[in-house]
């Protein structure tokens, strides 16, 4: 039987600038629980967020947008990588590689780490080593970099960043197995007598 997975971003209703992804698994009730949740503060009212994840044991990025502007049609993933192996402060560089049209105010797209380490590595003529996804920015139809037009006046000094998991459902399961046997031992006593 395969497992039903429901990957969803969410907005904090207090705070405009929180955001998360969360995973939910569909239980044998046919009603979903968060397995793992995701959770970050954004310096910007158009929200663009990078937030890893793992689906069946590989790496993926989801990448939630919230609350875009008009303006934004286009949104870029941006890599940090360094000129010589290793990882020096001063040899690394920012490089704005992969760029992607916005459909819709909000979405949540999912990407294979593979997959965007081997787009970018075609991109780039350099050679560059150890490439890490890094932030985003925002383009608008002329394709340029509108990202600090969106930044938030406000104190940034209240950031939110937590990672949340189920770890326990294995003992939850093991007491509601042992509830069910007690369940068809009393059945099977009071019930032949």
């Amino acid at each position: 039987m395969q497992r039903l997975r429901l990957k969803t971003t969410f907005k904090d209703q207090e705070r405009a600038n929180i955001n998360g992804v969360a995973v939910l698994d569909k239980g044998f009730n046919q009603r979903y629980r968060i397995i793992s949740a995701r959770i970050r503060s954004s310096d910007y009212s158009s929200v663009l967020q990078i937030l890893p994840i793992t689906i069946n044991k590989e790496p993926y990025y989801a990448v939630s947008g919230y609350n875009l502007s008009d303006e934004i049609k286009y949104y870029g993933l941006d890599f940090s990588a360094y000129t010589n192996p290793g990882d020096l402060a001063k040899d690394r560089v920012r490089e704005e590689v992969i760029k992607f049209d916005v459909e819709n105010q909000q979405f949540l797209e999912i990407f294979s780490a593979e997959e965007l380490k081997s787009h970018f590595e075609n991109l780039i003529d350099d050679t560059l080593y150890n490439p890490r996804l890094d932030t985003t920015s925002m383009y608008d139809e002329n394709g340029r970099e509108i990202t600090d037009n969106f930044k938030n006046q406000e104190d940034s000094g209240n950031q939110v960043r937590a990672n949340m998991g189920k770890a326990e459902l294995f003992l939850l399961y093991v007491f509601i197995a042992i509830v069910m046997g007690l369940g068809v031992i009393f059945t099977r006593y009071f019930l032949t007598e």
